[in-house]
């Protein structure tokens, strides 16, 4: 036999054959009945689903050390060859952890029985007879002899028992997932995936700043430290402006937007193209992926739009606020000059060039810290929906609620991975 891995039921019958023949007290396994297996040496091939445990690779190896059987290796191998008597099989192994098993879905022609005169080729390929022993159907060895080789062409090496222990220890460590919930994983990453919407800087910087008492001409040391006067943003920068914005259907109109306005907008573009699963985060379809996009790029434009309408804003009432501040507080200062002005001047009174520097770098710095703009910008985050997600019963339970159970199972249905009734009731036990 030549196969990548064994499943349990398969290696359970080898082992209930090898057992067999010990039961009868036979003197070896060649008197009676010919076993030769021939596996990959490598952990992937379990991890792949060509088989489902490797318990049984150290007592195979046992009954090769007693002579009871012939265990080989062909690293790499992914065909399957069993022969039997005068007949033989040459089939596909399945992956389980791409496809179920063929037995478990509708029949699948996965293997060919293969002509009398083409078993003896086989046998001797694969190791389980040698080429000076007589093959079924060849009384004199003849046929045997001419067609052939001298050394079996796969599973040349033993499969030493140390390639047993790593293999197995390497199982141990790093288990397989089970494969119907590792095939639903990758179809379920690859059909939604988490998104995240975000409307960054639409809305001007606004703050209130306290005015310095100098600049009011106060000068008593105790009513300075009790003054507490502060200066807001121009309300004209606070309220929606009307911009020249791009509709959905394509047209350009003006509105009076703001940022209560976008955040509406992304609220829109949420709820029209995503769900949410609470905790979690919200979804969106590959499919809804190319329209979604186009609404942010709409909205994005829209933005860039907005954002030079309050450059020019805001610059404007900046200049006119600047200007009222330095009319207001220039008479106080001419009067009453700061103290610390004064002794840059060596305790001379500072001329009005002096004040009038002053006071206008001081009104820029206020001004500059009232009112802030910064670029805005549309940030989109898409990412996999991490495969212990379908682990935990909150995620089921939030898929569940936000949709019906045929929206659910059309989340794992993909030409690439066979669908699994037995993994859904797994993976998606009913809330009832």
């Amino acid at each position: 036999m030549v196969s990548p891995a064994l499943t349990e039921s398969v290696g359970e019958a080898l082992l209930a054959k090898i057992r067999g023949v010990d039961a009868t007290q036979q003197a070896s396994v060649a008197d009676s009945v010919q076993i030769s297996i021939v596996l990959d040496d490598g952990p992937e091939a379990y991890r792949l689903g060509y088989g489902t445990t490797a318990n049984h690779l150290a007592q195979f190896r046992q009954a090769a050390d007693a002579e009871q059987i012939r265990f080989r290796v062909e690293s790499g191998v992914r065909i399957g060859v069993l022969v039997s008597d005068d007949r033989a099989l040459v089939f596909s192994p399945t992956p389980q952890l791409v496809e179920e098993p063929t037995s478990l879905t509708l029949a699948r022609t996965n293997g060919i029985w293969v002509s009398a005169h083409e078993v003896d080729r086989l046998a001797r390929a694969s190791g389980w007879i040698a080429s000076h022993e007589t093959a079924p159907g060849d009384e004199d060895g003849r046929d045997a002899a001419r067609s052939s080789p001298t050394t079996p062409e796969v599973g040349v090496e033993p499969f030493a028992l140390d390639a047993v222990r790593r293999v197995v220890r390497d199982l141990e460590d790093n288990p397989p997932e089970p494969f119907n919930l590792s095939r639903r994983i990758r179809v379920f990453s690859s059909r939604v995936k988490y998104v995240e919407l975000n409307v960054a800087n639409a809305k001007i910087g606004a703050l209130k700043v306290t005015l310095p008492p100098e600049l009011l001409g106060i000068v008593n040391d105790d009513l300075r430290g009790r003054f507490d006067g502060k200066l807001g943003p121009p309300p004209e920068l606070l309220e929606p402006f009307s911009v020249e914005i791009e509709t959905a259907e394509g047209r350009r109109e003006k509105q009076r937007v703001d940022a209560k306005w976008f955040a509406a907008e992304r609220r829109r573009i949420e709820d029209q193209y995503t769900f949410t699963v609470p905790k979690y985060g919200r979804l969106i379809y590959g499919t809804r992926w190319p329209d979604f996009r186009a609404e942010t790029e709409r909205l994005e434009r829209n933005l860039k739009a907005y954002h030079a309408t309050l450059i020019v804003a805001a610059k404007e009432s900046r200049d006119h606020l600047k200007k009222t501040l330095f009319r207001e507080f220039l008479p106080n200062l001419l009067r009453t000059p700061p103290a610390h002005l004064m002794r840059y001047r060596n305790g001379r009174n500072p001329s009005r060039e002096d004040i009038r520097w002053y006071l206008d770098r001081e009104i820029e710095r206020l001004v500059s810290r009232i009112v802030t703009i910064r670029r805005p910008e549309v940030r989109i985050v898409r990412k996999d929906v991490a495969p212990e997600s379908l682990r935990e019963q909150g995620f089921i339970e939030g898929l569940e609620k936000r949709l019906p159970p045929h929206e659910i199972e059309g989340l794992f249905t993909d030409r690439d991975a066979a669908p699994s009734r037995e993994a859904a009731s797994a993976a998606y036990p009913s809330s009832s």
